[in-house]
């Protein structure tokens, strides 16, 4: 838990063990689904880093030691991946490499690409799989209405 401590010490947030809240951003929408009733941290990085573009949402489930860097986008993939970035970059001082980090892009206005093996995915997982020990998934999702927290 001490990690949670640390990162809401140092940033503003929201906690909440609810089945399901919804993110907002704009005129996109996702339910987050917290089926293990879980505590989670929930924060709003283009709030409180001024100096770069970030991501809209930051999750953190302290007991599992997950965290998800979350998108609302219409249709840029490769400007989410850097708003994704740049909110690992900003934030990762306070994560361990046991953290499993999921980072996901949901866009709005266009069907998902096929977005496995163009460059900006490929070197946007290399830099999480470095960092992070492998552990960690990128997930690009068309109009969805729900992710799941588990």
């Amino acid at each position: 838990m001490t990690y949670c401590s640390e990162f809401s010490k140092t940033f503003p947030c929201f906690v909440s063990n609810d089945p399901k809240f919804t993110l907002r951003e704009n005129k996109s929408s996702v339910s987050a689904l917290n089926s293990s009733r879980d505590q989670i941290f929930l924060f709003k990085p283009d709030e409180f880093i001024t100096t770069k573009k970030a991501c809209d949402y930051l999750l953190l489930n302290c007991e599992k030691i997950n965290c998800w860097y979350i998108e609302l986008k219409g249709n840029n993939l490769d400007h989410a991946y850097r708003q994704i970035t740049q909110t690992i970059q900003y934030t990762w001082q306070l994560l361990t490499e046991s953290h499993k980090v999921n980072a996901v892009i949901v866009l709005t206005k266009v069907s998902t690409p096929n977005y496995n093996n163009t460059p900006s995915y490929l070197k946007f997982k290399k830099e999480l799989d470095k960092r992070f020990k492998n552990k960690n998934t990128v997930v690009v999702i068309s109009r969805t209405t729900q992710i799941q927290l588990s």
